[in-house]
């Protein structure tokens, strides 16, 4: 069984998106068989990671591709983060790609995270299917004032978002949000999963890692946890490139408009 990777961050400031280029999050080379240099398999991965995904960068926040033919065949998709434009959307996929590459380098599976997409490919189809491993957890170090009252805002609202994310397609499995949790302070957070997942996948891969988020970062005043299928987050500061809707909704959908 792999185990979760934690990581805790004294002072967790990520500009918007926009702002910087593409930020490196985290790796995992996951598979042990490799492919040799100039294979079948390499080129058909190079086709997935450098014509098919990048290319569909610029029309939607997701995608997944097949490449070949068994036993060379390689499954791929991108994620993007649903507040991220087409342009940094394909300039995350860009960099992601050619990191993936040399970080991985002949191997059949891997996955890598940056702050506003992750790239995933194998070997085995993975398409339309939930999987929570492996699991990074990103929490800051500092506590809130109230864990109790805290910890119960955090519940109710990402419990909102979940259902958002599920029930309205167009949101592309993506919801955000914002509460307040002081006179002065707002609590802000985003759900996501791929869109290939179903409602029901969706809700459970999120309520998974919401269970363990609610009781490992008890109180901290910002984390997220990231997985192969879905991904959630909440920040003290607004960390989106757009404000989150106060229903809970987001106001961009999957797909890009010409």
């Amino acid at each position: 069984m792999m185990l979760p990777i934690v990581f805790a961050l004294l002072v967790l400031v990520v500009p918007r998106t926009g702002e910087a280029t593409a930020q490196f999050v985290y790796k995992e080379c996951l598979n042990t068989t490799n492919y040799t240099d100039g294979s079948q398999f390499q080129v058909n991965l190079n086709r997935i990671l450098y014509r098919q995904l990048y290319n569909d960068g610029s029309k939607s926040i997701f995608s997944n591709q097949t490449e070949g033919e068994e036993p060379d065949k390689v499954y791929g998709l991108f994620l993007c983060r649903g507040d991220v434009s087409a342009a940094d959307c394909q300039s995350c996929i860009d960099i992601a790609s050619e990191e993936i590459s040399k970080e991985c380098p002949f191997k059949k599976e891997a996955i890598i995270w940056y702050d506003q997409c992750m790239i995933r490919y194998s070997n085995r189809s993975f398409f339309s299917t939930m999987e929570t491993q492996p699991t990074l957890y990103l929490l800051n170090t500092e506590n809130v004032t109230e864990p109790d009252k805290f910890t119960e805002i955090l519940g109710n609202m990402f419990a909102n978002l979940t259902t958002v994310a599920t029930s309205i397609p167009s949101n592309q499995r993506y919801a955000t949000n914002e509460t307040n949790v002081g006179n002065f302070t707002k609590l802000y957070g985003m759900v996501q999963c791929t869109p290939d997942l179903s409602p029901l996948l969706c809700r459970n891969c999120l309520n998974e890692i919401l269970s363990s988020l609610l009781g490992f970062m008890a109180g901290r005043i910002g984390g997220r946890v990231l997985t192969p299928s879905c991904n959630v987050r909440y920040e003290l500061y607004p960390f989106l490139a757009e404000a989150p809707s106060d229903n809970g909704t987001d106001a961009s959908n999957g797909s890009r408009g010409e």
